[in-house]
């Protein structure tokens, strides 16, 4: 991780700090000790609506400039800044919060700690715990109680994670250790796999994308991988639209909206990397040993055979600029073939959803490929693609409306592959797309009774796809215009 733009003199103004700045553990508690003291643990922009951005110089100007508070991963991204740029060895780890919890309760991996490496042992620190933050770092180390300036803490590794136990009130040690149910000891934070690994993504900063989930390594125990396609379409369903209630906070508040270019008429916001930075977190903790590819974060390799192919805002160059045409789009595959697709419109509530050989519906209600075998009968969706030639979509478009055709493009190609599942395009064409913007919606059509061409499951999740969709009766003609557009 580069720090170089991270302002260490405002971080020590920030927190009164005036002590040792060298790479030791001295350096580590004086930091940590001071820190919690001088900034508050604070949530108000999640409860006023407001984003919450998590890049360096957004976490500067809240906290250093403006001197806010903020939550547990505002608090452990300074401090992992701050100790980075001093030269410490750190890395980010998830933790699910048990406090007030019984003690087999899984909950989400929703807050963020940090894990220091130091003369050859390992540190556990965390600054954002609200009332229970720990004013000193921990040893990474189960067994022995370690006093901080407040609290007495222990770890306690239980099957294949690390409890973090605090101690409340004077009763005796001997007493309350046994069992934390029958004890003062209360767990706060939980779960971190044994050896606590690290997101390898999480140690770099690209074009200021937050790597939080990337390489998420923490199998929970509890969680049993299924490969029950009605679940994984349910769950997928159910984060589809909770995602896509988090992009229309970001939809409805555009004037604040960061938005940088990727290439030509391929644009990205902080609004698509925060929905697809919950998406994955929902994921690696409902499936942990599953893989994840994304469109605007690294990829995770899993260990099941199954990789969630996640596109959270297609159409972002409608969502930025005020367009509601666009949607969450979530496929899950396994060895290259798709087995469940997801495409949620948040504008209109309508949720397309379909599981391999189960059929094709839009909110509950099944669905229906166009029966149609002329152009005349409708319209046809196409896609611009900036990986193709753009010239041959004119050609394409031509061939169209000399069949007597009408072509359609609404700058969301899922949404139009979920039109064409649903009849009402006759089909879509795109001479490329990637993964993530088409498997959700080619199984929608195949499941609706329409045909796709299929892709090389080899390569279609690395190297995207032509993608030919449409009603069973249309599909030659599209195919046939096609490769007289493409040159195929």
């Amino acid at each position: 991780m580069t720090n170089a733009s991270f302002d260490l003199d405002a971080y020590f103004a920030r927190i009164g700090y005036r002590g040792p700045t060298e790479v030791s553990l001295a350096t580590l508690k004086a930091l940590h000790r001071q820190h919690p003291q001088a900034i508050p643990f604070e949530n108000l922009d999640p409860f006023l609506g407001h984003p919450v951005k998590l890049d360096p110089a957004s976490l500067q100007d809240k906290v250093l400039a403006r001197g806010r508070g903020g939550y547990c991963y505002e608090h452990n991204l300074i401090l992992l800044h701050a100790l980075t740029a001093l030269g410490f060895e750190v890395s980010g780890l998830a933790a699910r919060v048990l406090w007030g919890q019984t003690d087999d309760a899984v909950t989400a991996r929703s807050h963020m700690l940090l894990r220091v490496e130091l003369d050859g042992r390992t540190h556990l620190a965390d600054v954002g715990f609200g009332g229970l933050t720990l004013t000193a770092p921990l040893l990474l180390e189960a067994g022995p109680e370690q006093q901080t300036p407040h609290e007495t803490f222990r770890l306690v590794e239980t099957d294949d994670h690390f409890r973090l136990q605090v101690e409340l009130g004077a009763t005796s040690t001997a007493s309350t250790c046994s069992a934390a149910t029958r004890s003062t000891m209360r767990s706060a934070a939980t779960s971190c796999r044994r050896g606590l690994r690290p997101f390898t993504g999480f140690a770099a900063f690209a074009g200021q994308r937050l790597l939080l989930w990337a390489d998420h390594a923490f199998p929970a125990a509890s969680t049993p991988v299924t490969n029950d396609l009605d679940a994984r379409t349910r769950f997928a369903i159910d984060l589809a639209r909770r995602a896509g209630e988090l992009g229309l906070k970001y939809f409805r508040d555009l004037e604040n909206l960061t938005v940088e270019s990727k290439g030509h008429q391929d644009l990205v916001s902080d609004g698509d990397r925060e929905v697809e930075l919950f998406i994955r977190a929902a994921i690696a903790d409902a499936y942990p040993r599953d893989g994840i590819v994304g469109e605007e974060h690294a990829p995770v390799v899993g260990t099941t055979g199954f990789v969630w192919v996640i596109d959270p805002i297609d159409g972002t160059a409608n969502f930025v600029r005020g367009i509601p045409a666009w949607c969450v789009v979530i496929a899950c595959a396994r060895e290259g073939g798709t087995v469940v697709g997801v495409i949620h419109e948040p504008s209109t509530g309508e949720t397309f959803h379909c599981h391999r050989d189960g059929g094709a519906f839009v909110n509950g209600r099944p669905i229906k490929a166009s029966d149609a075998a002329s152009l005349t009968e409708g319209s046809v969706g196409t896609g611009l693609s900036n990986r193709a030639d753009t010239g041959h979509v004119a050609v394409l478009i031509r061939q169209i409306m000399a069949e007597g055709g009408v072509f359609y493009r609404n700058a969301s190609g899922a949404l139009m592959l979920a039109y064409a599942a649903s009849g009402r395009l006759l089909g879509y064409i795109e001479e490329h797309m990637n993964a993530w913007d088409c498997l959700a919606g080619m199984l929608l059509v195949e499941e609706a009774g329409g045909t796709v061409l299929k892709p090389d499951p080899k390569t279609v999740i690395s190297q995207g796809t032509l993608v030919i969709a449409g009603g069973t009766a249309i599909f030659p003609k599209l195919r046939a215009l096609s490769q007289q557009a493409f040159g195929l």
